[in-house]
């Protein structure tokens, strides 16, 4: 199966533009929660704060699509395209561009509060993402907004992060990928 590699170059139109609170994250890494350990599989938010954690970015990490001929192929970020990518998202200043589902819409009362990219030589890695690769991207974000809030403690609807991104796809290469190949299509813009 062809896998994409995402690259960003000095073109100011590419990189990221959201990040999304989804039922399926294409990263297959669901929400931390800090309180409560046992609720759904590392599905938690601090509940007093209303903060939630989570990966928005795994390095090296197989993501599976589909062109629009339904022919797949997978998708991966490296951790130097991840840190590129990151830093221009804090440049262009748009930390606080959060939509749900893919939607498009920016939620209201939602704020980033913690954006860190995992690098375990420097010990910047907590024992809950300890099984995430180095160079992947850590967000926390504070909600205020009690509807999105709801929806995330309950756990039905929103699990997890994903990004919406616009990268060259390149250095494509063949190869059999089968432990992340999901059950049914994830979305990643």
């Amino acid at each position: 199966m062809k896998i994409y590699y995402a690259k960003i170059n000095e073109d100011e139109k590419l990189g990221l533009y959201t990040v999304s609170f989804v039922d399926k994250p294409a990263v297959e890494t669901q929400y931390l929660c800090f309180e409560d350990k046992n609720t759904k599989p590392i599905m938690l938010a601090k509940q007093a704060e209303q903060i939630v954690s989570g990966v928005a970015l795994r390095a090296d990490f197989p993501i599976y699509r589909e062109d629009e001929n339904g022919n797949p192929y997978y998708v991966v970020f490296t951790k130097e395209t991840i840190k590129q990518m990151v830093q221009r998202y804090a440049k262009n200043q748009m930390l606080n561009n959060v939509d749900l589902q893919h939607d498009g819409k920016l939620v209201d009362g939602v704020y980033m509060v913690e954006s860190y990219i995992v690098d375990k030589e420097r010990g910047i890695c907590p024992v809950e993402f300890s099984n995430i690769e180095d160079g992947s991207w850590i967000v926390s974000y504070k909600v205020d907004n009690t509807e999105l809030w709801n929806q995330i403690v309950n756990g039905n609807n929103l699990n997890g992060f994903s990004i919406s991104a616009l990268v060259n796809l390149g250095d494509t290469k063949f190869e059999k990928v089968e432990e992340n190949e999901p059950e049914e299509k994830s979305s990643l813009d």
